[in-house]
Formats: C-alpha cells, structure tokens, sequence
C-alpha cells in the first residue's frame, strides 16, 4: 500500500475558453449558464456541458512551475482559499459519478470522474507538443507571475531522482490482492472490451446476475439496497497498461441500474500507468491487525473499520514506509467525508492514532485536545497532508 496523495493527472484535448486555468462542474445539459464543449477520448468525442460559473480559477493559485518529463506537465499548487473551494466541492460530490472540467489556456482538458475528496496539489500532464519556454510561460500565466524577460530562457527544473521499479510477479500481484480484498477494495484483472460487456450484459438484469458474473466491485452507490444504483469496477494497479504518454485509456467500466433492472453500461477511462514494485523499497514492519471491510458493499463504515484497526505495540519501532502506510489510511478517511465533515469524528484512544501519536508529535497534540475522547478527521487530515504530498519529509525511523 502506498500514500494516497491529492494529485490529479490530466490529458489535453478538446477546446474552451476561461482562465489559463479553469475548473468547472458538469452541468446537466444545454441552457443559462452551460456551454456545449467536445473532449476527445483517442479516435471518439464526448460531447459534454460545462457550467460557465469556475469552481476554481487563476486567483486560487499559489504557485505553478513547468515539468518537461513524462510528456510535459505543469505542478499546480492551490491557495487556501482555492484549496478550500476544491475540497468543499469534490467533498459534495457524488464520488465515483460527478464529474469535473479542467480547463487550460483556454482548452478544455479533461473530465475526470471525481473519485475521492482531491486537495489542494496537483499535477496537469500530456503536454507533449509544448517545449519548456511555452509550459514556463503557461505556469506564470496561471500564478500571475510576470512575464519571461525578453531573450532569457527559462531554468531547467532539476532532474528526478531515479526511481528503479520492476513489474511485480504473479506471486507478489496475488499477495497484494489478497491484502487489497480484506481492506474491501476489489479489483478485476482485465478490462473487457465493449464487445465482451455487450455479449454478457442485457437491459432489465438484476444487481446480482451481474455480481455473479464480474464479483464485486470497485465501488458501489451509497445505498446499495435502492433501486437506482450503480456498481464500478477497476482494473487492478499491477495490471494496468504501461502508458509513459498518460493517454486516456479504459480502466474498468460502470453499470447503471433504474428500478432495480440495469439500464446502461460503459467504459470509464483513466491516464494512470501500471504500478509496479520500486527496487530496493523498505519492507513494512508495523505489526498490526486489519479487521475486514467490504466497500463494494456501498455502506461500509470506514470511521469503524479504522477505529479497529489492532496495534499490539502503539510505540513499536516503524519505518518510513510504515509511516507513509498509516497515512495512506488516514487520507482513504478523509477522502470520504462531505461537508458536514466537521462533525465526524474519531476515537482518540483508538491503537490507529496512538500508533500515529508515536511519530507525529502535531497528532499528539490533536490527541491531548480531543473533546469527549474523539478528534476531528478534517483536523488530522490537514496535518497529515502535507506530508502526503511530499511538502514535509516523513520522520525518521522512530523507536520505543
């Protein structure tokens, strides 16, 4: 398990006008306040309407800087107020449904289905016919940085540290799943292609003929027992395509029930490369157990399933790697709450945040001020973000 990080990646295509930069919400069809706008998926178009009102504009941006690698992208980082609007609207969101348009430099990018609460960090990618000189230009644009003196060149940004991965084996991609599936997170090895869905999948089926034939999903609607549901599956991290270009490609696909019988299907579409094993990571060695979840169900209770999570030992040694693990956990909470996520709570004696108090002295501090024995999730989450967004380095190895 890695560290859930707020980041969002994107692939040009398509044309609108806005801001440099320009995040909107989906609005239902054509009328006041929408505009009709074509976004290109490899040879097919999606025709889509866009509410003209920005959720987000140049005025949120703190700070953007040009990457040239993997095809181009610019690193946009959001102000407090522009990470607040971001935040409060993917928080309201239907997740895994709603969608987002991302517009730059007066086109439109992409439409990303929102799933998870996103922040205020993200990356913009596919660039690929932009030189440095042009996304440098589009990065000051976008924070209202002045223009490139006349004649100068823009700084190559420092070189990446070399990261060598190697695609895990069958062995470890089983080892991997068996721990995904008891944390209720369900993936499926492949993604059919339309012609495989429309042999299998017929208008007025039943939830559970399509559970029968794909297994449970990804995800599921927060009311799994209603009769206008939806159920998404994913393709599994290790098995994804290797897409060095970040093109927009299938990952799963998303099957609509009304009044109980299914009703549509189609394929959902991601720029995500294949995870594969970095050489020479640490091994984990907190020691905890995992009580079993099922988010595929719709209606699982993450506050539970964290708050019983077993530590044997809260002050036992742990690693870098465990750290970014624990912190993985507390984002996956995060990324659920809405906007009455103030009110959500969690037990403050639970082994999960005294295992966090261990190494986090701010977490510590968030403990000693809990009301009732409980702490605020939004509260932990603004402490842990930044170091889930690599903005603070994680604490060394702590021991007893």
């Amino acid at each position: 398990m890695k560290p859930i990080l707020a980041i969002i990646f994107l692939t040009i295509a398509g044309s609108c006008c806005g801001d440099t930069l320009r995040i909107s919400e989906l609005a239902v069809g054509a009328g006041e306040g929408s505009e009709r706008m074509v976004i290109k998926h490899e040879d097919a178009e999606e025709a889509l309407f866009v509410k003209t009102q920005s959720v987000v504009g140049d005025a949120d941006v703190k700070e953007a800087w040009p990457d040239p690698s993997d095809g181009g992208q610019i690193i946009v980082k959001l102000n407090d107020a522009g990470g607040k609007k971001l935040r409060d609207i993917t928080a309201r969101m239907k997740h895994g449904q709603d969608r987002l348009a991302l517009i730059v430099d007066g086109r439109l990018i992409s439409a990303p289905v929102v799933q998870a609460t996103l922040d205020s960090s993200f990356v913009i990618s596919g660039f690929k016919d932009k030189q440095l000189r042009d996304l440098d230009d589009l990065a000051r644009k976008m924070s209202g940085r002045p223009p490139r003196p006349e004649g100068e060149e823009p700084e190559p940004p420092k070189p990446h540290p070399k990261i060598e991965t190697v695609p895990f084996t069958e062995e470890e991609y089983q080892a991997n799943k068996a721990m995904r599936e008891k944390m209720g997170h369900f993936h499926i090895d492949s993604v059919p292609t339309e012609e495989e869905l429309n042999k299998v999948l017929r208008k007025g089926m039943g939830r559970d003929e399509v559970l029968k034939l794909f297994g449970k999903p990804y995800m599921a609607s927060e009311k799994p027992h209603a009769d206008n549901i939806y159920l998404i599956y994913q393709i599994a991290p290790e098995k994804r395509p290797d897409n060095p270009r970040r093109e927009m490609l299938p990952n799963g696909f998303k099957v609509d029930f009304s009044n109980g019988k299914l009703s549509s299907w189609s394929h959902t579409h991601s720029n995500e490369s294949r995870e594969e094993k970095v050489v020479g990571r640490e091994e984990p060695t907190l020691r905890a157990i995992l009580p079993e979840m099922d988010l595929s169900s719709g209606d699982a209770d993450l506050v539970a399933f964290v708050e019983g999570i077993v530590v044997p030992d809260p002050k036992q040694s742990v690693n870098k790697r465990d750290l970014g693990d624990l912190i993985s956990i507390a984002m996956m909470l995060s990324s659920t709450l809405d906007k009455d996520s103030k009110e959500v709570t969690l037990n403050a004696d639970c082994d999960f945040m005294k295992t966090l108090s261990h190494s986090f002295l701010d977490v510590a501090k968030l403990r000693q001020g809990a009301k009732n024995g409980r702490v605020r999730i939004d509260k932990l989450n603004e402490i842990l973000s930044s170091y889930a967004l690599g903005e603070r380095e994680l604490p060394a190895n702590t021991t007893k």
